[in-house]
């Protein structure tokens, strides 16, 4: 299957605020997922997370330029037999970026172990993180969950976003590789049980002055196409005050 690439914006979020803009890719040829028998399974029979991997165990999908790290995990597992000059194009952009036939052999020479030891890497980590909140300016970051009222009875604040769940939708790198995060067990509320602490935040919600940052931590289902499906695993979230930058709340979920 071939995957129809994007340039989208470093700071690219939910996939309804990237829009449709398509441009040619920088630095990297265009990633081509092709169906494998490492695809995600029927539902009824994806894999499972571990809930009690450590947190410290989680890798970024932003430890690479430009949300690279979603094409190298894609890349890992997408079951391709890549040349090596193909694997290059993809992701490295200084071999990508460079037209001097023998300057491509030295940078292939140099870089092609270091592409390869990455790969490895990627492909045994099925846990990653992303950061969390409207303010996070990393190339993929979950940005458009937002906090609802202080529901009494269950005493704890609502998060909503575009999609049926609040955990679920879709982010884009700059090569138009997808990361699709589906609803999981994760709970779409934030649990605040002091009262005292509960009207702080409420009280700067209802001045529109509140807003979230944090730590998504995600699980890989399993690669499909060009996307990346994961679930939410665990949550880390500050709950601050945008006017006096005070945390009102830190919740862990």
């Amino acid at each position: 299957m071939k995957i129809k690439l994007a340039m989208a914006v470093l700071g690219c979020s939910m996939l309804s605020a990237c829009g449709q803009v398509e441009n040619t890719p920088k630095g990297v040829r265009p990633a081509v997922a092709q169906s494998s028998d490492r695809a995600v399974k029927p539902q009824g029979a994806l894999p499972e997370a571990d809930t009690s991997v450590n947190l410290d165990s989680y890798v970024s999908l932003n430890t690479e330029a430009g949300g690279l790290a979603l094409t190298y995990v894609l890349t890992s597992r997408s079951g391709e037999k890549l040349p090596d000059s193909e694997l290059l194009s993809r992701l490295s952009p200084t071999f990508f970026q460079e037209q001097d036939s023998f300057k491509r052999q030295d940078i292939a020479d140099a870089e092609l172990p270091k592409v390869k030891a990455k790969l490895r890497t990627y492909r045994a980590s099925e846990y990653y993180s992303l950061p969390f909140g409207g303010l996070a300016q990393a190339p993929l970051a979950l940005t458009n969950v937002t906090l609802g009222a202080y529901d009494i009875s269950s005493k704890s604040f609502p998060l909503s976003s575009y999609g049926t769940s609040c955990w679920s939708g879709s982010l884009r790198n700059q090569q138009g590789v997808y990361l699709k995060t589906l609803p999981g067990s994760l709970p779409c509320g934030l649990p605040v049980a002091d009262e005292n602490t509960a009207r702080l935040i409420e009280a700067a919600r209802a001045k529109g002055r509140l807003s979230m940052r944090g730590t998504v931590y995600l699980f890989v289902q399993g690669v499909e196409g060009s996307t990346v499906k994961t679930v939410p695993v665990h949550a880390s979230i500050d709950i601050f005050d945008t006017i006096t930058k005070d945390i009102l709340s830190t919740v862990n979920l």
